[in-house]
């Protein structure tokens, strides 16, 4: 009686140590990155912008009479600048840029 006694308190102290191990669960994933989405959404946005720059670097009095110039309207009988045409040219580099942006799709 006594061994057995002995060997069921041996199996009860041995019993615990197997019903207390953890279990390790992974983390859970991590949500997707949008920064690569980012930056080629910034890449689009880039180059809408150097492209307006570079119409409106364009737009300038020293041009060619033809697109900056009005025709002989002073006083005097000389040609003066055209405030209307080169803030068109602005206007008409300016659509552009924005019509370059609607296409750039945004991070989502």
């Amino acid at each position: 009686m006594r061994l057995r006694f002995a060997v069921f308190l041996a199996f009860v102290a041995v019993a615990p140590a197997h019903a207390q191990q953890t279990i390790n669960t992974p983390p859970p994933p991590s949500l997707p990155s949008t920064f690569p989405q980012f930056q080629t959404y910034s890449g689009c946005l880039m180059n809408c912008d150097t492209r307006s720059v570079t119409c409106q670097s364009t737009c300038s009095v020293s041009n060619s009479p033809a697109v900056t110039f009005a025709g002989p309207t002073s006083a005097t009988g000389g040609t003066r600048p055209d405030p209307g045409a080169l803030t068109q040219c602005y206007l008409g580099c300016n659509s552009q840029a924005l019509a370059c942006k609607q296409t750039c799709t945004p991070p989502h």
